[in-house]
């Protein structure tokens, strides 16, 4: 389970960092996780050894000779040293990262179909979400310029005239940002979701940060990059993915992130950091889907899809409360335009 998965809990005897993980699942926010780290922390009372961290690093020789018949004869040739620490390490790198792979795709289908769920429901209120917007500005503005022209006089009071328009604009920019937003926000085909994943997983052997733990640059850079990387899975973005998939150098060359390193560091500390950090992002994204599951926008999704008419039903009766909440705004609006008109002696915004 989770960042150990594939460990059974019983190693925790001999394995601090197993024991500690326990120990912090059993006090997780998360009532799941909570429970699950009570439960092998119960277990573990039954058998109370005593636990101790590893003390060795373990290696195995291969003789490349052939074996002498005399056991007083020298023998010659090559042995090969084999830490069976890294070997250890390499293999829990590499199913982590399956494991994370796995997650992500769950995470990115359900938040796509929220987000679906939350672009159709946008799409049925738009107009009454555009019009409480504006008037909640206008009334702002309203009463900054009232602020002004009490405190500052009628120049500097005029000047916030001008800057509401330009609010205005840049709010109405935004408005259309995000109805293009949610016209183009669409279920993720099966392809698509596989396609998301292959590619995310290629990138997270490319970009993860603790992949140089020793270079504070290439960790920066490689930061940079999974942030967008992580942005582009989560929004669906493929178009996205694939300029950083297929031309990656590119990437970074355009944005001045340095070249490209496909090395590993193969030391011990390196690849448990690396190992630890991407157990991290496993039982954060756990969390994220935990999350995700738990909020109401999740909860309107599963009902939608199971009656076809709900989404319409919920969308009714938000645009009654939107309606009545516009018509307060307005009221408060007209207000404040009739105290500057009868202030100035005409209306100035």
């Amino acid at each position: 389970f989770g960042k150990f998965k594939g460990r059974l809990y019983q190693d925790a005897r001999d394995d601090r960092n197993l024991f500690s993980w326990i120990q912090w699942l059993a006090s997780s926010k998360t009532s799941r996780s909570k429970k699950m780290g009570n439960w092998y922390l119960k277990q573990l009372e039954k058998s109370p050894e005593k636990i101790e961290p590893p003390s060795k690093i373990y290696a195995t020789a291969v003789d490349t000779d052939i074996k002498p018949t005399d056991a007083k004869e020298i023998r010659s040739g090559i042995v090969v040293f084999e830490n069976t620490d890294i070997n250890r390490l390499k293999a829990l790198v590499s199913a982590a990262r399956e494991r994370l792979a796995d997650l992500e795709t769950i995470f990115t289908r359900e938040s796509n179909a929220v987000a679906v769920t939350q672009a159709s429901l946008f799409s049925l209120l738009k107009d009454l979400f555009q019009e409480r917007d504006r008037l909640k500005l206008l009334i702002n503005y309203r009463q900054i310029f009232l602020d002004k022209l009490f405190h500052e006089g009628d120049d500097e009071a005029e000047q916030v005239s001008m800057e509401y328009e330009e609010a205005r604009k840049q709010s109405d920019d935004e408005f259309s940002q995000a109805e293009r937003e949610a016209k183009n926000t669409k279920f993720l085909s099966e392809d698509q979701q596989n396609e998301i994943k292959e590619i995310h997983r290629k990138l997270v052997r490319l970009f993860h940060p603790d992949r140089h733990v020793g270079d504070t640059e290439k960790q920066k850079a490689y930061t940079h990059i999974m942030s967008e990387v992580n942005h582009a899975r989560d929004t669906g973005n493929i178009d996205k993915l694939r300029e950083i998939s297929d031309d990656p150098e590119s990437y970074m060359a355009k944005h001045n992130l340095g070249k490209i390193d496909l090395s590993d560091d193969e030391d011990v500390v390196s690849l448990q950091k690396l190992y630890e950090a991407l157990q991290a992002k496993i039982i954060e994204i756990i969390e994220e889907i935990d999350d995700l599951r738990n909020d109401p926008k999740f909860e309107l999704y599963k009902l939608s899809t199971r009656r076809p008419d709900y989404l319409k039903e919920v969308a009714g009766k938000q645009k009654v409360e939107l309606s009545a909440e516009c018509e307060e705004l307005r009221i408060k609006a007209d207000a404040l335009a009739d105290e500057i008109e009868g202030l100035t002696g005409r209306q100035r915004i």
